[in-house]
């Protein structure tokens, strides 16, 4: 489910707006082995920037339940592009293939997008 449109003040009625985000989780770990994320961070940024204009790093703590090892903490990066509702459409199949070729490159089960303030788990 979507969240509500952003309000924007009128203040900001003759600037660009780009209400929306739309990004993935990096993860840092493939097979139980620590890996450094950055190299993988930069190629998916520099494609979000092609396709969006521009694109964020950012570091994070992500900590998940396994069956197997229970509480595992890992160090990931999300890349994220902001972008109007139009680019967000536009682009959605494209941000699906990216999240699914690094699934399959880092062989994760699943990999998160993130589109505004909901969390999609790509598992195919």
């Amino acid at each position: 489910m979507a969240s509500e449109a952003t309000f924007i003040p009128a203040a900001f009625a003759n600037c660009v707006q780009l209400p929306h985000k739309i990004g993935v989780i990096i993860p840092s770990e493939v097979k139980g082995i620590i890996v450094d994320p950055a190299a993988t961070a930069r190629k998916i940024a520099a494609k979000f920037a092609g396709i969006f204009g521009g694109a964020t790093q950012q570091n994070a703590r992500g900590v998940w339940l396994s069956d197997e090892r229970g509480t595992v903490r890992e160090d990931n990066v999300i890349v994220y592009s902001n972008c109007t509702r139009a680019g967000l459409e536009e682009h959605a199949r494209a941000i699906l293939k990216i999240a699914r070729a690094i699934r399959a490159e880092l062989s994760q089960d699943a990999i998160a997008v993130l589109i505004d303030d909901a969390l999609i788990l790509v598992e195919d």
